[in-house]
This record gives structure tokens, C-alpha cells and sequence, in this order.
């Protein structure tokens, strides 16, 4: 039985999306592939209408960015009465049978919140796995983990509806709202996991490939996307910080090397501590 909505926002024209496709329309848990082109960049290839029929394109004629054009997908999701929804770059490769582990994961552990693959990146020390497609090989395992990357998750409808979506106080494209999200499930008394018997590849470990194009290279990328986070991080949370919320995003921060104490310090420290 179709479970999944996934959605994919786009904004750059690249080949990847293209081979992604061709993958999902195969995985026969996914319902409907929801395209967000952002940036006018996509078309259903011609020959290929009957292949990718699960595929849809909204054109929104403006720029929704990532945040956004996943909670248009998660709000498809509660309208079209679907039990999933996945967040998914346009720019990864998916392992074969993709969600069949990650829909198995809720199955397996109820208070699962939100599943993540494996994945080539570097921001959720739990879920990386470096391995190339020929080395790679999957395993019947998951890991309860704290937060995940936004490359690709999977969220159950119960989530949504208790959890809510994504939180556009963190400006667009959304840096940092997944972690926020991750927090907000810890919150609600529910859990994460990452599902090893699923992976992904990231074109790019670090960064994505429109976030590259756009920002011109991954130190730039690296450098915006710290300031942005860290900044809707103390918007959010720096009034009401108490013991228990710094000590959960201490272990996220320590990894990006910054400090949730930022915002007391000098604009020089700051500019220290995100580059």
C-alpha cells in the first residue's frame, strides 16, 4: 500500500533530480512525488508522463524556500489524508527499497516521531556512513538519535499533528528549523531514529548542490547558514533558555563550534565563533 508523500523543492536546474525520479517512481510505498520548483527549473521529461504519473509540479511563482516548500508538502499530507510525508533534497541517490526500513522503524519502535536514512553527510554524527553504493550494505538496525539532518526526512501524519510544522522563524531557506524540530519532538515526549537499513548519497557531503550555486562556495554556505541558525536559535529560544534546553543543544552547537552564550558576547567574539 502507497504511504508517502514526499516532497522535493527545487530551485537550480541539475541533472540529480532527474535520476532521484526515476528511483522514487518505483519505490512502491511512495503515493505522490510533490515537486516545489522554485526557480522554474523542472519539467516532466518528454517520454516519460506515464513513467513519473506519481509525480506532480506546484509552481508557486515565487521563491518558497526549503522550510516552506516542506510545509506545503506536510500540509498536502494532512489534506490528501496520507499516514507520511518526506522531506528529500533534489540532489541525492536513494539505496534500493528505500523506505521499506524507515516505514518498518515506526512499525517497530511506536514512539518514533521522525526517521532518517543513513547518509554521506557530516551534522548527525549517528547517521553518517561514508560508504559508497558498492560498499555499502544494509543493516536490519536503528539508532535513537537526538536530531538528524534535513537531507531527507520522514515524519509520521501524528507528528505533524502534534508536533506541528516547521517553524519560518528561521529565515529562508530554513537553516536550523530541523534541529529546532528535533527539539520540539524531544519536548513532546517522542523519539527519533535513524534506520540503518536505508541510505542515502548527498551529491555534496557538505551543503547541497543549489546551496553551492547560490552561495558560491561551501565556506560562504557554511558561514551563512551558522550565522542564520545560531541567530534564530537565541530569537527563539534565548529569553526562556533554562538548564534543560541548553544542555540538549549543547552537544549540536559544540559540534558546529558555537556557543549558545553568543548573543551576550561582543559582535567581534561573534564573528569569531561563526567562522
Amino acid at each position: 500500500m502507497s504511504k508517502i508523500l514526499v516532497v522535493i523543492p527545487t530551485i537550480i536546474e541539475h541533472p540529480y533530480k532527474y535520476i532521484l525520479l526515476d528511483q522514487l517512481v518505483r519505490e512502491p510505498l511512495v503515493a505522490q512525488i510533490v515537486v516545489v520548483d522554485n526557480g522554474n527549473c523542472f519539467e516532466i521529461l518528454k517520454g516519460r508522463e506515464k513513467k513519473w504519473k506519481k509525480v506532480e509540479i506546484i509552481r508557486p511563482g515565487c521563491n518558497l524556500n526549503w522550510l516552506a516548500s516542506c510545509n506545503l508538502g506536510a500540509t498536502l499530507m494532512l489534506e490528501r489524508k496520507l499516514p507520511y510525508v518526506c522531506f528529500l533534497n533534489d540532489d541525492v541517490s536513494i539505496s534500493n527499497c528505500f523506505f521499506d526500513g524507515m516505514i518498518g522503524t515506526f512499525s517497530t519502535f511506536p514512539e518514533s516521531a521522525m526517521v532518517a536514512p543513513l547518509y554521506n553527510g557530516y551534522y548527525s554524527q549517528d547517521a553518517i556512513c561514508i560508504k559508497n553504493k558498492e560498499e555499502w550494505k544494509p543493516e536490519n538496525f536503528n539508532c535513537k538519535v537526538p536530531y538528524v539532518d534535513g537531507t531527507c526526512l520522514l515524519i509520521a501524519r501524528s507528528t505533524i499533528e502534534t508536533v506541528g510544522l516547521l517553524d519560518p522563524i528561521f529565515r529562508e531557506p530554513g537553516w536550523g528549523a530541523e534541529t529546532d524540530y528535533a527539539y520540539r519532538i524531544y519536548v513532546a515526549g517522542l523519539k527519533i531514529f535513524v534506520c540503518r537499513a536505508s541510505k542515502i548519497w548527498h551529491v555534496h557531503r557538505r551543503g547541497g548542490t543549489s546551496a553551492r550555486i547560490i552561495y558560491g562556495n561551501e565556506e560562504n554556505w557554511q558561514k551563512i547558514a551558522i550565522e542564520q541558525l545560531l541567530s534564530c536559535f537565541l530569537a527563539k529560544y534565548k529569553k526562556n533558555a533554562d538548564t534543560k534546553l541548553d544542555k540538549w543543544f549543547e552537544p549540536i552547537f559544540s559540534q558546529l563550534g558555537i556557543s549558545f552564550d553568543t548573543a551576550d558576547e561582543p559582535d567581534a567574539q561573534k564573528e569569531k565563533n561563526v567562522t
